[in-house]
């Protein structure tokens, strides 16, 4: 398989590198995203997340480290029948945000909530239709409304049976020095 890393933040370069990358692939051929992001812009996310669901070969994710913030909401928009996590990997998951001196200042207007509100169900809406809510909110002791409302900003870890055990990904697999030297190859 081709392997596309997605080793980095998620803003207006990587994604266009994420883009490109997809762009220079045959229909025939097979891709592997890798992934270990601490996440970033939902909206170059979400272009990154289109991209990779229009590539019609086959498709897989397997997640290395992190996948953080708009990392873990990419998992919750593509198919979990193909997403594979190390046993060491975590994932985040939170409201999209302003920096906390930003949404408390003047300069967080009303127009800025409302687009940041939408943003954040639309968020909502993909992981509650991916995963199973009440076994989240049972493991983690939070309401997934309370984690994507505006009234504060709550960070959920998951590990990665976390991730499996709420219907995000399909397997994990335990890391072995095998694995250690292929992923340090990398």
């Amino acid at each position: 398989p081709k392997e596309i890393l997605l080793y980095s933040g998620i803003n207006e370069y990587s994604s266009v590198d994420f883009i490109n990358s997809i762009n220079e692939l045959e229909p025939t051929d097979e891709l592997n995203m890798r992934m270990n992001t601490t996440g970033g812009n939902p909206e170059y996310g979400w272009g990154m997340i289109a991209k990779f669901n229009e590539f019609e070969g086959k498709k897989s994710i397997k997640v290395d480290g992190q996948a953080h913030s708009m990392g873990l909401m990419f998992l919750a928009y593509t198919d979990k029948e193909n997403i594979e996590v190390l046993d060491v990997a975590e994932g985040v998951l939170h409201r999209a945000a302003y920096p906390d001196w930003f949404e408390s200042s003047e300069y967080f207007t009303e127009a800025l909530r409302g687009n940041l509100e939408r943003i954040n169900g639309s968020l909502m809406t993909a992981f509650k239709n991916r995963v199973d809510v009440k076994k989240l909110e049972e493991l983690k002791g939070v309401k997934l409304k309370d984690v994507f409302s505006m009234d504060a900003r709550l960070d959920v870890f998951l590990t990665a049976n976390d991730m499996k055990d709420i219907g995000l990904v399909s397997k994990v697999t335990k890391i072995t020095p095998k694995k250690a030297s292929e992923l340090a190859a990398l």
